[in-house]
């Protein structure tokens, strides 16, 4: 294929990735931690008069729950600004910018190499155990696709910096220093990743030059506002009073503790990442097969082990959370091991030059192909899954904005207590945990053993009948449900686009 070609299927995949998502964040409506987020009313962003009133709003927050302004800040942003459809649009084209920061962290590719885009694109929606919750949901996006954007743009331009041997400039010191700060203060475990990444390309140079001759002040700056935002983010008030909450509801203390965080951590990585790290490791034994020479395969792997690496510690530290972390939480570093796995399969899509003696054409030829046909393999299963799914993700959609919408019915009314059916259980699938996990529970939402019913405790107090202004909202089978009336595709989109 000409270089000519290659560029128009690179923008037709970088369309795909971007509107693939686009659909699939307008089924997804806003629930659970949405909704939180705008009606309390200490921090909520209904409290706000304007928006800088919103950075009054996110100290309370940063003093009372958690350090992740920079994400708690975005999600303010958008419920501030009202529309869905903005967060929507916005959501797909931060997904596909990650995908070209992914892109630009591959060493051995062509320009314009559509094999190993279309390989990011398909490990990002077939990888990712916890899609719905850190793409399509939007405070989880927030969280978690856009502060993990805003950190692989940090470490990237920083070794591209690197490389380049950028020379120290007052605007790239700024720009280093911003970027750092914000890097830094997004995710506790992927920001720390991204502290250790500089530290190790720093160290691997130090180790070339036997110097430190090669630092430059926007190196330090990088570096500096990379820990800065991070102590900032680690050291909220509101995190060691939700350690101390986390940890004491835990079955064991100590060294048993953390030992059972350890082995939770490794079923999660078994049960969802385990063909990404398979990968990963033959990989590496592929490529040392194929190389001419150690030095040529420390070459070709150097980026490879230390993204691998970084990942292998950004799990690990996950240790340090009492009770153990959602999925959600390894989004981050799971990233990078994608990073790292598909560095792997570029080097070996491109291995002629290193083989240890001319390929013979035909069998290189017929190598090429396999690799063709193995990616469009993976983008046709990936498209039936789409396609068989995205009804699923329709359907829940429609079930939300039927409840939504008569819920609004009902408190307009002046009802207090409501009645809604829950989610029919044929629809779940991966794109739509987030709905299920958050949907409305049977029976008035307390669990069976609790007898002081305040308010306060009710889930679906606290999340719908709050948002709505009633008192209790009581979860139903949906099976003989017939109360709903009859609502328009165009009442769906009104309520959750324009809304």
């Amino acid at each position: 294929m000409s270089e000519k070609s290659r560029k128009k299927v690179f923008y037709i995949l970088m369309a795909v990735a971007c509107l693939s998502v686009m659909i699939y964040a307008f089924l997804t409506p806003n629930m659970s931690d949405d909704l939180i987020y705008w009606h309390r009313d200490d921090y909520g962003v209904k409290q706000a008069k304007n928006f800088f009133d919103l950075f009054r709003l996110e100290y309370m927050h940063y003093v009372d729950h958690t350090g992740r302004s920079v994400a708690h800040f975005l999600l303010r942003v958008f419920l501030f600004m009202g529309p869905k459809w903005i967060f929507n649009v916005v959501s797909a084209l931060v997904f596909m910018i990650q995908s070209l920061l992914i892109y630009a962290s591959i060493e051995m590719k062509k320009k314009y190499d559509v094999r190993v885009y279309a390989i990011i694109i398909c490990f990002l929606w077939i990888f990712d155990p916890a899609i719905s919750d850190t793409v399509f949901w939007e405070d989880g996006a927030c969280n978690y696709l856009f502060t993990t954007t805003i950190i692989l743009g940090f470490i990237t331009y920083f070794r591209k910096c690197m490389i380049q041997e950028k020379k120290n400039s007052i605007r790239l010191m700024i720009t280093m220093a911003i970027m750092g700060i914000l890097a830094g203060w997004c995710n506790e475990n992927t920001s720390g990743g991204a502290i250790l990444f500089i530290m190790m390309l720093l160290f691997l140079k130090w180790r070339d030059n036997k110097s430190f001759s090669f630092v430059k002040p926007w190196m330090v700056s990088g570096f500096v506002g990379s820990v800065v935002g991070f102590l900032i983010m680690f050291l909220a008030p509101a995190n060691f009073s939700r350690k101390d909450g986390a940890a004491s509801k835990e079955a064991h203390s100590g060294v048993l503790g953390i030992m059972a965080r350890f082995l939770k951590m490794v079923l999660n990585v078994k049960n969802n990442y385990l063909i990404l790290v398979l990968m990963f490791v033959v990989l590496l034994i592929i490529i040392r097969s194929i190389c001419v020479t150690k030095e040529k395969y420390v070459e070709v792997t150097s980026f490879m082990k230390l993204i691998g690496f970084v990942a292998l510690a950004t799990v690990l530290s996950l240790i340090a959370v009492p009770d153990g972390p959602q999925l959600r939480a390894y989004y981050g570093a799971g990233i990078f091991l994608m990073i790292a796995v598909i560095n792997g399969l570029a080097v070996v899509m491109n291995m002629t030059d290193l083989t240890a003696s001319a390929v013979n054409d035909k069998i290189e030829r017929m190598l090429q192909g396999l690799y063709s046909s193995a990616i469009i393999v993976m983008m046709v299963c990936l498209s039936f899954e789409y396609i068989e799914c995205g009804a699923l993700v329709s359907r829940v959609f429609r079930e939300y904005s039927e409840r939504y919408l008569y819920l609004a019915e009902q408190a307009a009314a002046g009802e207090t207590d409501v009645v809604v059916p829950i989610l029919r259980p044929d629809w779940k699938c991966r794109f739509t945990e987030t709905a299920y996990n958050n949907d409305i529970l049977l029976g008035d939402g307390y669990p069976p053993d609790v007898e002081n019913k305040d308010e306060e405790y009710s889930p679906n107090y606290n999340i719908y009948a709050c948002h709505y202004g009633l008192d209790s909202v009581i979860g139903v089978e949906r099976d003989g449900w017939s109360d709903y009336p009859e609502y328009s595709f165009c009442d769906y989109i009104t309520l959750n686009i324009m809304k």
